[in-house]
Order: C-alpha cells, then structure tokens, then sequence
C-alpha cells in the first residue's frame, strides 16, 4: 500500500497524531515568516470571493485564509472525517471530499489551493482537471510542498530516514512535472519549481485557469 492509495490516505488521518511531520511543516523561521505566507499573499492578490483549499488537514492554513478573507466563500476539504471535524472547529466550512472528484459546480471558485498534500494524489492529471473544472475562468490555483529533497532542509535526514513508510514520502512530487501536466488541462503557468519559503527549500506551483 502506498502514500497514493485512497484507503491508506484516509487511515492515515484518521487521527491527529499522524501528522507530526506534516505540522512540522508550518513552523516559521527566527524572523517569525511562514512558508504558509507566500501562498496567502498570492491567494490576496486576487482579491478572491471564493476559495477552495484541498487536502486541509487540521484546518490551519483554512482558518488563516478565513481571517484574512472575512467576506469571501471559504470551503475546504479533506478525505479523513476526523480533519474535517478538526477543521469545523475553527468556523470553517469544511467537507469530505477527494480531489480527483469534487462535489463542486463547474466555475464555482475564484482560488485553489493545495498546501502539503500533492504526494497523496495517484492519478496527477485528473486531479487537475477537475480543479480547472471548478476554477472561474481567469481563477488562480496556488501549490505548495516542502522540499525534502534539498539537504539544506532542516528535515531531510529525518524524511529520508522514514522512506519506507510510504507515509513519509513527500520528495515524489516533481514541480517541473506539474507544471506540465498543469499546461495540459488547461492552465497558465506563471511558476512551477523549487523554492525557499521563510528560509525552508520548497516546491511552488502557480497558475492561472484559461
């Protein structure tokens, strides 16, 4: 069984205590920036109405999002129903759902966004089809994942040492493969590719919906 397979995907989350490497992740540097911020400040840009975060987990970065657009339509999602629960507690509107099959009209969203979640997806192109499906025309989708491959990061050793549990495999998602497959359902991309974010090496996608 593998870091893609829905099952062990959702086994995985079904308890908080699963996510000590993924909390790990938002941790801020000496300076107090947050990887999280690059990805705000490009949802902000837009002055979105409407944003959707995929694979939410515990609900942090769906919360700040919520504080930081009070006004807009905040949905997020996520395959465990413990994350979601996790989630509602922080007032957002939060939802069971896959992303390779959102439950969402086409046209629905102003933002995307998938924060440390990409490595859960088996099949790549289908879910970024239906991410452009339920993107406005002109919507901006935003992708972060942390760079565990750069020997900089200040958890590589640590990953690197859990590869065989398929739970700790975050260094599969390539940007550049992204990127392409992203141009291919039908999207603009303005950046796809490594990154430092608050001082920690990571992956970076953004792309417009055409």
């Amino acid at each position: 069984m593998t870091s893609t397979d829905r099952t062990f995907v959702r086994d995985q989350y079904e308890s908080e205590d699963r996510l000590e490497t993924r909390r790990a992740v938002w941790r801020g540097d000496s300076q107090g920036r947050q990887p999280q911020d690059v990805a705000a400040a490009s949802i902000a840009s837009v002055a979105p109405t409407s944003i959707l975060e995929v694979g939410c987990g515990t609900g942090e970065f769906a919360a700040r999002l919520l504080g930081e657009h009070p006004t807009a339509t905040l949905v997020a999602t996520d395959q465990s129903m413990r994350m979601v629960n996790l989630t509602r507690k922080g007032g957002v509107d939060a939802r069971v759902a896959d992303v390779m099959d959102l439950p969402f009209d086409d046209a629905r969203f102003d933002v995307v966004v998938a924060m440390w979640m990409l490595y859960h997806v088996p099949d790549l192109y289908r879910a970024l089809a239906q991410v452009r499906r339920v993107l406005r025309p002109g919507g901006r989708l935003v992708l972060v994942d942390e760079n565990f491959d750069d020997p900089t990061h200040p958890d590589h050793d640590r990953v690197r040492n859990h590869r065989r549990d398929p739970h700790h495999e975050f260094d599969d998602v390539d940007p550049a493969v992204v990127g392409a497959e992203l141009t291919a359902a039908g999207f603009a991309v303005s950046e796809a590719g490594k990154t430092i974010l608050a001082g920690r090496p990571a992956k970076l996608v953004r792309a417009t919906r055409t």
